[in-house]
């Protein structure tokens, strides 16, 4: 179903905002092996990012409650229980997609995943994505799973609104990582310059 990533920390050296991120760092992808269980992937992925593993039970469980399908796909409830029943606290958060909506979990450590469509793919289908880290300079940072779509891994703010619908939801998963958040705006001068991302 899924294959483990090791990337390294997302390549944000080509952007503006190489002074002006917040970055979880060490989180490990896992992408999918087939063009379905995208959700079963970014359970994978919360899950290794805080026991830097997966067992066998963690596997099944994964796969047993999320229930990837080739014609659903996994649905967002599935997703959601899933972190459940493996003890995640899950929140839904409001669905605007905005600095000012992801930022302070971020810097908590947390993780926040949502759906959006990716280039090329089919009318009505969805891809879930792990967001690890944010830009006011107008990059959101990915921990993408899935086809490897962004070698660079992360993506605007304008492009990741237009590939979401009013449907997609944003769920924030407490996973106390704040000890791997890399506050890169200590050095950057305009931080408040773009706060209307």
């Amino acid at each position: 179903m899924s294959t483990k990533l090791i990337p390294p920390l997302p390549d944000i050296s080509g952007t503006r905002a190489k002074h002006g991120a917040v970055v979880i760092t060490g989180v490990k992808g896992y992408h999918q092996l087939d063009p379905y269980s995208c959700g079963a992937s970014v359970v994978a992925t919360v899950l290794a990012a805080v026991t830097d593993g997966l067992s066998a039970d963690n596997w099944d469980t994964i796969t047993r409650v999320s229930c990837p399908t080739r014609e659903h796909g996994t649905p967002k409830d599935n997703v959601v229980k899933t972190l459940q029943k493996l003890r995640f606290h899950v929140t839904k958060m409001r669905s605007e997609l905005s600095l000012d909506t992801i930022e302070k979990p971020l810097l908590a450590g947390d993780l926040i995943l949502t759906s959006m469509k990716m280039p090329f793919s089919p009318a009505g289908t969805t891809h879930w994505v792990v967001l690890a880290g944010c830009s006011e300079t107008g990059i959101l940072v990915l921990n993408c799973t899935g086809i490897p779509l962004f070698s660079r891994r992360w993506i605007r703010w304008d492009d990741a609104r237009a590939k979401r619908s009013q449907w997609d939801t944003l769920y924030r998963v407490d996973t106390g990582l704040w000890r791997q958040v890399a506050d890169l705006r200590r050095n950057y001068r305009g931080f408040c310059a773009i706060r209307n991302c």
